[in-house]
């Protein structure tokens, strides 16, 4: 019997993301950053009328699409959007907890269950965000700062359809 595998040596190690999300808590700016006040305009802009509506009346969260190891995110068409580096935290909820020595890109897994918030910085441009606009993030088990295993995943920020 032969067998074949296509994960890299110690892949099965990291768990899979059940669930990546973008929280209005996690987004928000204020004198107190445990009870925002205003969002941030990167979390406005995942919103249809995010520009137009005040705090309170924006959405609790933006759940994105997993599609095996792309990470999908829509963004309303909006032909004014130009926020070249655009700052936003991400709840990544994993299948599993991870083990020990787990990395989210270079930021340690610190232990929340099976739960971990991660910064990225995009480009939402509206030009850009027709074709969509990509970067890769690797989630990796490293020990004494050598990678033991690591899985890369694929974040995708793209237009809706034109309402």
């Amino acid at each position: 019997m032969t067998v074949f595998s296509c994960s890299k040596s110690g892949e099965s190690d990291i768990p899979g993301i059940k669930l990546f999300v973008f929280r209005k808590d996690e987004n928000g700016t204020g004198p107190d950053k445990k009870k925002p006040t205003a969002a941030t305009d990167a979390y406005k802009a995942l919103f249809k009328d995010g520009g137009s509506v005040d705090f309170a009346a924006l959405g609790e969260q933006l759940e994105a699409k997993i599609e095996g190891d792309t990470i999908k995110v829509v963004v309303p068409f909006k032909d004014d959007l130009n926020i070249p580096a655009a700052k936003l935290t991400a709840e990544i909820t994993f299948n599993e907890k991870p083990i020990e020595n787990t990395y989210v890109g270079e930021t340690k897994y610190t232990d929340k269950g099976n739960i971990c918030d991660h910064d990225f910085t995009v480009k939402l441009v509206h030009a850009d965000l027709k074709a969509g606009v990509s970067q890769d993030f690797k989630i990796s088990i490293k020990k004494e700062g050598k990678v033991l295993s690591e899985k890369t995943y694929k974040l995708v920020f793209i237009h809706g359809t034109e309402s």
